[in-house]
């Protein structure tokens, strides 16, 4: 049986916690010199690496509903 690429990250990403907790330090840490560094556009990689390291933002609730009504009109 054949597993497609997609598949064997996503089976990868579910068992590994240590791999999941890697990858989010590892995009704090590029989000916060990216932030750091002028003329950089990769600050956002912060709370990606937040999310990845399974921490919230306080106003993921608000940001959501803004983009649903965008995305309705």
């Amino acid at each position: 049986m054949k597993i497609s690429f997609f598949q064997f990250v996503k089976n990868y990403w579910h068992k590994h916690k240590n791999f999941r907790r890697t990858v989010g330090i590892f995009c704090m840490i590029i989000g916060i010199i990216a932030f750091l560094t002028p003329l950089t556009p990769g600050s956002w990689l912060i709370l990606v690496g937040l999310e990845i390291f399974g921490v919230r933002i306080l106003f993921w609730e608000k940001i959501k509903s803004y983009f649903v009504k965008i995305w309705r009109r």
